[in-house]
Order: structure tokens, then C-alpha cells, then sequence
């Protein structure tokens, strides 16, 4: 029923810094609300309200109708309107499925057999297999991100790269130095490696913060507010159902994260050329022990990084199944809501919630993406360490040193890996303002999001491109944690309705 679904996500209640109302409606809070009403002088018992709320045989006078109405349209003319058309549209068909449900029922009763009063038969009956949805890596994934305590996910992500922190202190690579061969002093300890620290330590911990919670939404709530007729727990089984058809894309990545990503690129980049004591690299953490054998041992370096691969690969894994998830919701908001024309008054909400989601998602990935872009070209460089390369970069647009030969001859032959993580993580975003922004008429903050994330890819894609990049860099990063922040960047939730006043 259209009355139990609005009542159950708030519809019309105050609502809060994010646009959600405050809760659901109660028989007495809405009992206390039509009581309110100016135009109602006869006011209403607590005692109807709540045969409201239960599976009546009398359902909603028209008289009550009106005034339900007025409440869900928030006062809106043309809502109250629309309101009062569907829910005596709900009403009618309650009636059918009712007179319906009382046929069935006698012709059951008609037609019954015998009783079963065996204890064997009673048992049979209580150990028929309910209806479930199938385990599988896609379900399980979801469950990662939907279910649980909130911080579970990303507090395993932070203590697992604590404690590669406190490996790396105890063998000794943490903080060190080796002189290159053409006479410049390098720091290149775990500790200061950008990729192993800001990216596993903050930003990717807050990608599945955010991913988490949106995911949780739309399962919970976001989903049942679009589908009016549908019960709650339906809706969450429809998109655990939307998400297991996408089984074989989480073993392709999983497969990708783990065997490629991590295990042969730590046998060819990492185990074989210290065994062999020859890296065609630039030095750094891992293969440091090549050149400074006094601190860290070759043994030391091999254990060191495969415990840091593995750990990587299963983050990795984490973050594109968040993505996977995303575009998943993206599309499934598309899908449901051609067809939600009944509760446009909701739609907004949910899409902008969905937008801020997905944009914060998008900016915590892109984050990552420039921890990395920015540790690799730091080794390349002339600089001690890759604040003092930051620093002198900006220093060279007031007369400073210029950029060292290796960043003049920058191309856009980019880091492999931190290019497929900022692929992904645009695609995703570009692909919900297409789904969910453009048919919520979401313009404005969409473009914002847009205009906001072509500044950090831009930046991420000049990384030691000219000299003063740095600044760039810096006026992006500023950006994106903002958008963390104010994902709208200043487009509240009351002034985007542009189909209408909401319902919520």
C-alpha cells in the first residue's frame, strides 16, 4: 500500500543537513500533524491513525485522504494534488487485492485436503528450503560494503597498512637514503612513499566510507522509496539479485587484483631482480636493499614486499568492487525510476543523495590515482624527497632551480597502475550524472561535480608536465578534499527542485 511505503521513509517530515527526513511517521506524530492542519476544525483520534497502520478491513476515508495528502505534498497545491490521486489510485486497487484475497481464500477452504497431523509431515513443512539468494563472490562483496558496522571495512584497510608501517620500522627501510649514481641523495623509505601511505592510510579507507554508505542507502532505503507498492525487504532482495548478475565481472577483477596485479608483478618487479641484485628501476623502498645491504637485506626486501602486495592487491580488489557496486546502483536508479513517475516528490532526494555518493567516491579514488602518478615521478627526479621536489617545483616560478632534465622530457607515458585506477573511478562518476543526474534535471550540481573533477584529473594528468605543476596539484587536492567536504559546492538540497516541491 502507497500510505505504509510513504510512512516508512518520512514522506513530509522535516528533514535533515542531507535532505532525509528525521525518521518515520508514527500513528501519534501523524495523528499530531493532521491535528495541525488550519483547514481540519474536527481534528482526528489517535484510535484511526493507528487502524491506518495496521491491516484494516476499512482502509482511509476520503476525508482523511485529503488531508494525507497535504501532508505528504508539503503544503504544494499541485503535489497535494498528485498525492490525493494516487493514494485513492492505492486505495481502489487495496480494495481489489482484498476482495480478490477473500475469493481465494474460500475457495481454498473449498477445496482443501485433509489436515496434516502427522509429526513427520509438520517437520517436513518447517524444513522446506526458503527462498534465498545463492552466496557467491558478487553477494559477498556486496555484503562487505552494505552490511555491518560502518567502519569495519575501512578500519581492516587502515590497520593492515599500520601495520606493513611498523614491518617496515622494525626491518629498517622506513626512513632511508642511498646516493645515486650521478651523486644525488635520495629518500626513499616506506615511510615516505605517498602510495603506501596517504593512499591506504586516508584516501582509500574514505572511498569505502563513502561507498559503504551509499551502498547501505539505496539497499535500505533509497531502493524501497522509488518502488511505492513494493515492501521493503523486496526491494533489497531485487538489487541483491541486479548485483549477483554481475558474478562474473568480481571474479574477473578478483582474478586481475590477486594472480596479475599482485602476484606476478611482485615475482617480476620485486622478488626475481633482487634475487638476481640487478633493478633497472629507480630505487625505491623494496629494491633499496640492492644498495644500502647494510640496512635491509635481500631476504628482508622479498618478505617486505610480498606481504605489501598481497595486502595491495586485496585493497585493490576492495576499491573496484566498490566501483563495480556503484555503477551498479547507478544503473539500477535508472532503471527503476523511468517507471517512478508516482514518486517523483522522492526521486530528487535519492538522486542527489546517490550524486554526492558517487562524487566523493570519485574524488577519493582520483586522490589515490595522484598518490601514486606523484611517488613515481618523484623518483625520477633530482630531489632528497617528494616534499622538497613539491617544494622546489613551486619555488621555480619565483626564480627557483628549473626542472632537472627527467621532468623536461615528460611525456604521457603514465604510471600504469594509477592510470587504471583513475580510468575506472572517472568512468563511474561520468556514468551517474548520465543515469541519475541528468533525469533528476540534477544540472547544476552535476556540473559542478564535472567542472570540479576535470580540475583534479587535469592535475593529475600534469604531474611534473611544466614547472610550477605543483601548485596545480596543490589547488586540486584543496578541491577535492572540499568536495569531500561539500560535495555541491554550495547547491543546497531546497534549491534544486526543479520538477516541484518534494515530498520529503
Amino acid at each position: 500500500m502507497l500510505f505504509q511505503r510513504l510512512t516508512a521513509v518520512g514522506a513530509g517530515r522535516p528533514v535533515d543537513l542531507e535532505g532525509l527526513p528525521h525518521g518515520p511517521w508514527t500513528p501519534d506524530l501523524l495523528a499530531e500533524a493532521i491535528t495541525a492542519i488550519d483547514a481540519n476544525r474536527k481534528g482526528i483520534e489517535l484510535r484511526t491513525v493507528q487502524l491506518w497502520f495496521q491491516d484494516n478491513q476499512k482502509g482511509v476515508s476520503p476525508e482523511n485522504v485529503r488531508w494525507l495528502a497535504r501532508i505528504f505534498g508539503c503544503g504544494d497545491p499541485e503535489a497535494t494534488g498528485d498525492w490525493q490521486r494516487e493514494l485513492r489510485a492505492s486505495l481502489s486497487l487495496l480494495a481489489e487485492n482484498r476482495r480478490a484475497a477473500r475469493v481465494q481464500a474460500r475457495t481454498r477452504v473449498e477445496t482443501a485436503e485433509e489436515p496434516i497431523t502427522t509429526p513427520t509431515e509438520y517437520r517436513r513443512l518447517a524444513d522446506r528450503p526458503r527462498k534465498t539468494h545463492r552466496g557467491g563472490l558478487a553477494v559477498w562483496s556486496e555484503r562487505i560494503f552494505g552490511l555491518g558496522g560502518p567502519l569495519n571495512l575501512p578500519a581492516s584497510i587502515f590497520a593492515g597498512a599500520t601495520a606493513l608501517q611498523f614491518v617496515a620500522f622494525f626491518i629498517g627501510n622506513h626512513s632511508i637514503t642511498y646516493v645515486r649514481a650521478d651523486g644525488i641523495e635520495k629518500q626513499v623509505g616506506f615511510h615516505w612513499a605517498t602510495n603506501w601511505t596517504f593512499l591506504f592510510m586516508l584516501f582509500l579507507p574514505l572511498f569505502v566510507i563513502f561507498a559503504g554508505d551509499l551502498v547501505a542507502f539505496w539497499r535500505s532505503r533509497g531502493r524501497a522509496a522509488l518502488l511505492p507498492n513494493a515492501q521493503a525487504s523486496s526491494a533489497a532482495d531485487g538489487w541483491v539479485a541486479r548485483v549477483q548478475r554481475s558474478g562474473a565481472t568480481f571474479w574477473a577483477v578478483l582474478l586481475i587484483c590477486i594472480v596479475f596485479a599482485g602476484l606476478m608483478q611482485w615475482v617480476g618487479a620485486r622478488m626475481l631482480p633482487l634475487r638476481a641484485g640487478v633493478d633497472e628501476d629507480d630505487i625505491d623502498w623494496a629494491s633499496v636493499a640492492l644498495v644500502r645491504p647494510d640496512v635491509v637485506t635481500i631476504p628482508e626486501a622479498i618478505m617486505l614486499s610480498g606481504v605489501a602486495y598481497l595486502y595491495m592487491a586485496v585493497c585493490f580488489y576492495l576499491m573496484f568492487a566498490g566501483l563495480i557496486l556503484l555503477y551498479t546502483l547507478a544503473d539500477d536508479y535508472w532503471t527503476i525510476s523511468k517507471g517512478a513517475a508516482r514518486c517523483k516528490p522522492l526521486t530528487g532526494d535519492v538522486a542527489r543523495k546517490i550524486l554526492d555518493g558517487l562524487f566523493r567516491c570519485s574524488v577519493a579514488g582520483m586522490l589515490m590515482a595522484i598518490c601514486m602518478i606523484v611517488q613515481n615521478r618523484f623518483l625520477g627526479s633530482d630531489a632528497l624527497d617528494v616534499w622538497a621536489w613539491l617544494f622546489a617545483d613551486t619555488a621555480s616560478l619565483w626564480g627557483g632551480l628549473p626542472l632537472n632534465p627527467s621532468e623536461a622530457e615528460y611525456g604521457f607515458a603514465m604510471h600504469y597502475t594509477s592510470l587504471i585506477v583513475a580510468l575506472p573511478t572517472c568512468t563511474v562518476m561520468i556514468y551517474g550524472i548520465v543515469r541519475v543526474g541528468v533525469p533528476a534535471r540534477q544540472n547544476d550540481v552535476s556540473f559542478r561535480m564535472a567542472a570540479a573533477l576535470g580540475v583534479i584529473v587535469a592535475a593529475y594528468l600534469l604531474v611534473g608536465a611544466f614547472p610550477g605543476f605543483a601548485v596545480l596539484l596543490a589547488l586540486a587536492v584543496l578541491l577535492g578534499i572540499y568536495g569531500l567536504i561539500d560535495p555541491g559546492f554550495g547547491v543546497s538540497r531546497t534549491c534544486e527542485a526543479s520538477e516541484g516541491r518534494r515530498a520529503s
